[in-house]
């Protein structure tokens, strides 16, 4: 063979080997119709080079080559770790009504129904039928059929159906609550300072009860019965509940003080007195409805607080805003006291409304193959939730505010001050949010079982006093009108102009779209992070120094968007310092306003800024559109068969003498290698800095294993998970928590996910050396013809790994 000729035909190889490299990249890009592999017994990670191997497909004989043969046993391994991981993942979610472990969950895991148990459930299903049944009749109730079908901003433009509405509802229900009475036996009355009905609640909850181990918790419901009100903690001990956490009152919680926003807004509580004659009309209201008491003295022992106020922002048609007061018992020391209370709440994350929402999709999907979900919200809120519960008497001298005078000349003085004590439970108290939550989680437990073990998978959460009720559109009128009727016989008040039912809801201030299950940051909150981070680059620029109190706002909400775009959380390591160190500063100089912003915060502010604003038409952008089954880590549906190509799977290995990997998805399995020559020769030097200058060590293999799972995720399609099998822990535990300890790797982490447009993350699984044999082979090769060999026969596909990291930007320092 001449030598032209031998240069064409590598030229020709090598043009070939880049079409593939392109078409792989494309494909990756377009997403796939589900198609399923040939089903396989499930696999361990022990499998070695020489031994035989326990998984093949069933329509495969045994003359295939091994590499083909060891690439389906690990995709198979990394789905069967993938199940696990889900199931652990699972098992720490919580709806909101009780922590993780004590949920009801119904058919969304496939609990039992409890109503096959207990009579009492059966009963009141049957009541409660008849009820619902009867009210649709109503000819003021049709119209929700209507309303029902509006968009969920035309459902808010249309607000006045209720008023009809409203008086039908309380007669239905205080007719249903009777009944309900007298099928429990409940003859005790009911306290007249507490709209809630406590002691037919704790007669329901009891009788519905059918866990034999966890006491139901009826604490509030029997203290208010007893003693006319709750214990704050303080003097009076609140009862532990098993349903809860433990709270170490030692220890505090960041979550029961003020928020960073607050606590600046109301430093030096100038707010109330700028808002002095909106805080009287405030405080007027409330004495009238009999949530305050006005004091001509201070009884023994009271601790006063004073308040902050702050406007709310303008509702459509609203001239005048509203003002939201807080009391600050945080600085009055009244929230140090509280040490008899030993509960705190688990509140549900963005995770719970992704498993609720999948696990019902599923469910019906696989009930019923020939019919399209069409999966509805019902949001409902409860009205001045905290003011439902009276305080005990002997503590009411905790909750105690005290406002400055009016002079003459409408200017607030500092002579003579005005007291008023809180006989409901004030916000700003540390146990408000405590026994308000072990309250009216109560009615959504009997929700639950009343209504959620339907034939059909239905699904709750409740936040504090935001609910949302799943199901499908076709039952949200019974399931509607079912909880309203609930919450009236129990005497929780429910702010009916808010009241959405849509499959576009905003829970924890996400948008959602159920017909597609995604999250997406809405366009109001989108504007005002990229106001946000705008403020704080800007005033980096004028002279390296941000406001404290914007630094905090700012860093909570970039948190908050965090939740659902994971992959920008290693972007928030630098902007925590900063913070750290704003408070390190406060607690020496408590009036500091302005704080260095760290230099290595400027970077990571950019690439928020970014991703805030990219377009709306990128496919899969974080702020745009997030799969709900990202938020769990790439949930599995069980009826699909274990082979199934819903995901990608990505294996890696390096060494000091080459690098490899290989993409196994739709269908396709890829694989590449390229030789570590000297340091400066390599175009690996781009991305990692090597330990040594002259050559490449075991000290680079963390980050050299992770930059192959780099190039390898760039052929894995963008609609689909991605599972990692990786013989480095350090490469793994990079992955998972998309950070690192180490700056090479953290780099690599951050560009991988710009290159994802942040809007998914890994799952990375550890896989022995012994059992990485394939791709560890693949990167020993003493060249690259030597792979090709040891490739020959295979399915796979050669990919070429230099024009995958021409694509990527560089990394290395």
């Amino acid at each position: 063979m001449t030598k032209n000729r031998q240069r064409s035909e590598q030229a020709l190889e090598r043009r070939a080997r880049i079409k593939r490299t392109r078409r792989a990249v494309k494909r990756a890009r377009v997403p796939a119709k589900i198609t399923t592999t040939p089903s396989c017994q499930v696999t361990t990670l022990s499998a070695g080079h020489n031994e035989q191997t326990q998984l093949l497909p069933v329509n495969i004989d045994s003359t295939v080559h091994p590499a083909d043969r060891r690439a389906v046993e690990l995709y198979k391994v990394a789905i069967t770790e993938n199940r696990a991981k889900e199931a652990e993942l699972v098992k720490g979610i919580t709806d909101g009504s009780a922590m993780a472990e004590c949920c009801e969950w119904g058919r969304l895991l496939g609990q039992a129904d409890p109503a096959s148990s207990c009579e009492a459930i059966v009963q009141l299903r049957q009541l409660f039928s008849e009820s619902i049944a009867r009210l649709k009749c109503e000819p003021a109730v049709a119209p929700l059929e209507s309303w029902i079908r509006l968009s969920r901003d035309e459902q808010g433009l249309n607000g006045s159906i209720w008023t009809d509405i409203i008086p039908l509802v309380k007669s239905y229900a205080s007719e249903l609550r009777t009944k309900i009475r007298d099928l429990l036996k409940v003859t005790a009355d009911e306290p007249m300072n507490c709209p809630i009905q406590v002691n037919l609640m704790k007669a329901m909850l009891e009788a519905t009860a059918t866990d034999p181990i966890i006491e139901e918790d009826t604490f509030v419901q029997r203290s208010v019965a007893r003693n006319g009100g709750v214990p704050i903690g303080i003097e009076q001990e609140v009862e532990f509940s098993p349903l809860w956490p433990r709270w170490d009152a030692a220890k505090g919680s960041d979550d029961t003080e003020l928020c960073h926003f607050a606590a600046d807004s109301w430093r030096n509580y100038k707010s109330a007195d700028c808002l002095h004659d909106k805080v009287m009309a405030y405080i007027k209201k409330e004495v009238d409805e009999g949530h305050m008491i006005q004091l001509a003295n201070l009884p023994e022992g009271a601790v006063p607080s004073k308040i902050g106020a702050i406007e709310k922002p303008l509702k459509p048609g609203q001239e005048d805003a509203d003002i939201r007061v807080i009391d600050d018992l945080r600085r009055s020391g009244v929230n140090s006291r509280v040490t008899k209370c030993h509960n705190t709440i688990k509140l549900p994350g963005v995770m719970t409304t992704a498993l609720i929402a999948e696990r019902i999709d599923t469910h019906w999907r696989g009930a019923y193959p020939n019919v399209e979900p069409d999966l509805v919200c019902i949001e409902r809120d409860v009205c001045s939730a905290f003011r439902h519960l009276p305080i005990h008497e002997s503590e009411v001298k905790y909750c105690i505010n005290c406002i400055p005078s009016c002079s003459e000349k409408g200017q607030v003085g500092d002579v003579e001050m005005q007291y008023y004590a809180h006989s409901r439970l004030p916000f700003g108290l540390c146990t408000s949010p405590t026994l308000w939550v072990r309250t009216y989680t109560g009615s959504a437990r009997l929700a639950k079982r009343i209504f959620c073990f339907a034939a059909d998978a239905e699904g709750l959460q409740i936040y504090i006093d935001d609910e949302g009720y799943f199901t499908i559109r076709a039952n949200a009128l019974d399931r509607l009108l079912g909880l309203l009727l609930l919450d009236e016989v129990l005497g929780f008040i429910t702010s009916y102009p808010k009241i959405r039912v849509s499959s576009t809801p905003r829970l924890l201030g996400y948008q959602w779209c159920l017909s597609d299950l995604s999250v997406s940051v809405p366009e109001d909150k989108k504007r005002c992070l990229a106001e946000g981070v705008n403020t704080l680059i800007e005033s980096y620029d004028t002279d390296a120094r941000v406001d404290i109190a914007i630094l905090k706002t700012v860093t909570g909400r970039l948190a908050w968007l965090c939740h659902i775009c994971k992959a920008l959380r290693p972007c928030l390591k630098n902007l925590y310092a900063t913070v750290a160190a704003a408070d390190r500063l406060r607690t020496r100089y408590p009036h500091a306003s302005r704080i260095p912003l760290a230099k290595e915060a400027l970077p990571d502010l950019y690439i928020f800024r970014e991703a805030i604003a990219a377009e709306e038409n990128t496919p899969w952008v974080t702020t745009t559109s997030v799969p709900a089954s990202f938020l769990l880590n790439y949930r599995l549906e069980d009826e699909l068969p274990l082979g199934s190509n819903r995901v990608t799977v990505v294996i890696s290995d390096a060494c000091p003498a080459g690098i490899a990997g290989m993409a196994i998805t739709d269908g396709r399995a890829y694989w590449f290698m390229m030789q570590l020559n000297t340091p400066k020769s390599s175009l690996v030097e781009k991305f990692v800095t090597p330990h040594y200058a002259e050559r490449w060590s075991s000290r680079d293999i963390g980050p050299l294993e992770l930059l192959a799972s780099y190039c390898a995720c760039l052929l894995a399609p963008n609609d689909r998970p991605t599972l990692v099998l990786c013989d480095n822990k350090g490469a793994v535990e990079s992955i998972n928590k998309l950070s690192s300890k180490s700056g090479r790797m953290n780099r690599i982490v951050r560009e991988l996910s710009r290159v994802w447009r942040y809007g998914r993350g890994l799952r990375a699984f550890h896989l022995s050396s012994k059992s990485n044999w394939l791709v560890d082979a693949l990167s020993r090769q003493p060249s690259i013809e030597a792979a090709r060999e040891y490739m020959r026969g295979s399915t796979m596909t050669k990919v070429d790994m230099a024009m995958l990291l021409d694509s990527l930007p560089a990394t290395s320092d």
